[in-house]
Parts: C-alpha cells; sequence; structure tokens
C-alpha cells in the first residue's frame, strides 16, 4: 500500500503552461511544442506541435507512476502518420519524449502561452 501511495503522488500533474517553441529568424517556420495542464487532476490537454506551422490537439491523457502518456491520431500537417508519447516531471522541466521516434523535448513553464494563444502563434522567441 505505501509504494502504490508514492506511485500515485509522484505521477500529480502540475497544472501550467509549458514549452520549447521558437521561430526560425530566417524563414520564420517554428518548432517544438507547446503543452497546457488546465487542472492537477486533467483528463485531457491542450496541445501546440509545431513543425513548420502548428497544429494544435486536445489528446486525453493515461496516468502512469512518473507522469502521463498520449496519442496523437489526427495527421498533422506534415502527413506524418499516429504518434504516440510519454511525459513526466523532471526537476522544472516537463520532458516529452516520442516513442519510437527518439525525439525528446524538455517544456519550460511558460508565463503565458505563445503558440495555443488565440489568434497564435504569435512573440515566439526567435532562434538563430
Amino acid at each position: 500500500m505505501v509504494l502504490l501511495a508514492l506511485a500515485l503522488a509522484s505521477a500529480s500533474l502540475h497544472p501550467g503552461i509549458w514549452g520549447d517553441v521558437v521561430a526560425a529568424r530566417q524563414s520564420g517556420d517554428y518548432g517544438g511544442i507547446e503543452l497546457r495542464i488546465a487542472v492537477a487532476d486533467a483528463r485531457t490537454i491542450d496541445l501546440a506541435v509545431c513543425e513548420g506551422g502548428c497544429s494544435v490537439f486536445h489528446p486525453a491523457i493515461r496516468r502512469t507512476a512518473d507522469g502521463f502518456t498520449f496519442d496523437l491520431t489526427r495527421r498533422m500537417q506534415d502527413g506524418l502518420p499516429p504518434r504516440h508519447c510519454a511525459a513526466r516531471f523532471e526537476g522544472d522541466r516537463l520532458v516529452v519524449r516520442w516513442l519510437g521516434e527518439g525525439r525528446v523535448d524538455r517544456l519550460r513553464r511558460l508565463r503565458r502561452p505563445h503558440a495555443l494563444a488565440p489568434g497564435a502563434p504569435h512573440d515566439i522567441p526567435a532562434l538563430g
């Protein structure tokens, strides 16, 4: 019982906006993701995946002992098939692993949304 309680406590969600989206200075293309967890017991998240442009998703999440998982089942702008992701909090970051792809996003907490803001994307930091 104690181990189960510890596992559930470690899986708590941290409400907020997390992201690593940047804009390429020359092309204006966007890259990265932005994720919003509305409440600590959330069953879905808001997610912007930016690869050139930004696609917004609202996937259901499944809680795990150390975080949560989610699937992107709608095709994205680049035409890739569904994607499966696992996320967990590591220190002050939310780390999202794209299973089967080798991609890892280390998201920092944001004060306000950029890619998920109304009329987005705007005010995204420039890279390069």
